[in-house]
């Protein structure tokens, strides 16, 4: 079983499910809580990283994610980055 992993602030289109469904054959789509799409979405680009916020993204994601998932990440570049 594979999972698609969003990490967006902003929800993902039914062509972009229905995409990542038929050619990824994922079998869940699992997109941020709230929470976590506020610290992502709340990013200043132009501060420096708040690493404490950064961790608890990282924390969730280590939470859910298995081996085999694919994590699609968009957003600021230095959190992406890290």
């Amino acid at each position: 079983m594979k999972n698609f992993i969003v990490l967006m602030s902003h929800d993902m289109s039914d062509t972009q499910k229905n995409d990542a469904y038929e050619n990824l054959e994922v079998t869940k789509i699992i997109e941020a809580p709230p929470e976590i799409k506020k610290i992502w979405g709340n990013i200043d680009p132009i501060s420096d990283l708040d690493i404490k916020n950064l961790d608890k993204v990282i924390l969730w994601i280590n939470e859910i994610s298995n081996e085999q998932d694919y994590i699609l990440v968009q957003g600021e570049f230095g959190a992406t980055f890290y």
